[in-house]
């Protein structure tokens, strides 16, 4: 009957009011780490035979094999991440701390600092950014206002050397209350109606796909690191993420994944001013970028009308899916699948690579997307996780925070739980959603399961920021005060 309504109100011409009423009538169930799991058998976590993977103490573990690793300090907030086999390297922010660059060894299963602390001078260092690892022996990280550090060593035994650079800032935001760095999201409730906190998201990171090929961003700006003219390489502005037919609007880069050098993606999103130069409620809208061989293109961009989005010609507007079960002739319309566009306001603020020429994606805290680029024009799918209970009794300023794929799985990490959806593009393509219900019923795209995070029956009550592997069973998911490490298939 939700389908009928919808078609109605459509055909009636109020298309954009039902869009957004749709997300409110899902139902909330209690998700399965919403009470105490029971302890991890004697197994868990252990190796099997293969001398990269640590063997841990399983009470310290989750009954999926997640499991605790040690921090040199309490208080640290883990926002991001870059792992190795026997390797991993990550950035967190610390109240009395600062920004601190972390690395962790398989041999000692333990974190230490490897940072120079320069990164705490002060005026810089406010918040951090992304961090990327050419190799075990160079990584590159990002820190407020707009610098990229640069470290290389000869072996991992010997001493990091670092070198910093400062980014152009070519920002529309005037206003000087601003970071420019930072993005500033008034979330929806979410699919289960919940309401959330306003957030923050960085728009400063680094990402690459080879030692010779490195991107960073800041902003709004897309930056290279080349060498012109025989010169020391340097970050030179490549793309400039800007609109001159709405000058009022402010742009932000959020995220890179790509397989390659000619499959590079950008995720970002645009924001409009009020009267007072603050943010306009229900007014941003999800940009996203590819880079080929051919140069940049926007596969998603919109214009932001009346707080709704509506995407421009030429680019992949992100669409959801609605199934109706049986005709309704009145409305013209037969049984089977339709897409309506998706035009409220969500930013896609994390990407992952789901094969060339396609990403996967967290939305407003409460989606997972699903874009493919092709000579035809490609596709963009809104899919809402339903029916997703979080631990925390409070309100919490997002659910689902991060997105890492690997052939099998996609992996979503959020507000203390770990979900995995199956690997289903056809399903994905859909826009029908994702939920825990049993697999093949109309009215999913997908289904997901919990990767309990629960551990001695605890709830992990706590930020997970970020998700990332080399494979299945070598995972981590990091945020406020953890570092969990999965090696368990």
């Amino acid at each position: 009957m939700r389908g009928a309504m919808l078609f109605a109100a459509i055909s009636a011409g109020v298309m954009a009011a039902v869009a957004c009423a749709s997300s409110e009538n899902e139902t909330s169930i209690p998700g399965p780490d919403a009470a105490p799991q029971p302890t991890p058998p004697s197994d868990g976590g252990t190796t099997t035979g293969d001398s990269s993977i640590p063997i841990r103490d399983t009470s310290t573990c989750s009954a999926a094999g997640w499991c605790i690793t040690v921090l040199p300090d309490s208080g640290l907030i883990l926002k991001d991440i870059w792992p190795f086999e026997r390797r991993a390297f990550a950035i967190a922010e610390s109240y009395t701390l600062g920004i601190k660059v972390l690395e962790w060894d398989a041999s000692s299963d333990a974190w230490k600092y490897i940072d120079d602390n320069t990164q705490n001078e002060y005026g810089i260092g406010k918040f951090a950014g992304k961090i990327w690892a050419a190799s075990e022996n160079e990584i590159y990280y990002s820190i407020d206002p707009g610098l990229v550090y640069h470290g290389e060593r000869v072996a991992p035994s010997a001493p990091w050397s670092w070198e910093r650079d400062l980014l152009a800032d070519n920002s529309r935001d005037r206003n000087p209350a601003h970071d420019h760095g930072l993005a500033y999201a008034d979330p929806n409730p979410d699919t289960s109606g919940a309401q959330r906190k306003p957030a923050t998201f960085q728009a400063l990171g680094v990402w690459g796909t080879s030692s010779g090929d490195v991107y960073a961003w800041y902003a709004n700006t897309i930056f290279h690191r080349k060498s012109e003219d025989g010169g020391a390489p340097a970050w030179v502005t490549e793309y400039v993420l800007a609109d001159p037919d709405a000058p009022e609007d402010a742009t932000y880069v959020f995220s890179a994944a790509g397989t390659g050098p000619d499959d590079v993606w950008f995720a970002g999103g645009r924001v409009r001013y009020d009267g007072t130069a603050g943010f306009e409620r229900n007014a941003s809208c999800p940009v996203l970028i590819r880079k080929t061989a051919n140069g940049y293109q926007r596969i998603v961009d919109a214009v932001i009308n009346a707080g709704y989005c509506e995407y421009k010609a030429g680019t992949s507007g992100f669409y959801e899916g609605e199934y109706l079960p049986e005709p309704y002739p009145e409305f013209g319309l037969e049984a089977g699948l339709y897409t309506i566009p998706s035009m409220e306001r969500a930013w896609m603020t994390n990407i992952a690579s789901a094969g060339a020429g396609s990403v996967v994606g967290v939305m407003n805290g409460d989606s997972f997307a699903y874009v493919v680029a092709s000579n035809d024009g490609g596709l963009a799918r809104r899919n809402r996780v339903k029916q997703l209970a979080v631990p925390s009794d409070s309100v919490v300023p997002w659910t689902l925070n991060s997105v890492w794929f690997n052939a099998g799985a996609a992996w979503v990490s959020g507000w203390g739980l770990v979900l995995r959806i199956g690997d289903s593009p056809a399903g994905w393509s859909t826009g029908l959603g994702i939920s825990n219900s049993p697999a093949g019923t109309y009215l999913d795209a997908g289904t997901y399961s919990v990767s309990t995070t629960v551990i001695n029956g605890v709830p992990l009550d706590a930020a997970l920021y970020q998700i990332r592997g080399t494979s299945n069973s070598n995972l981590w998911a990091i945020g406020a005060q953890y570092a969990l490490h999965k090696t368990t298939p």
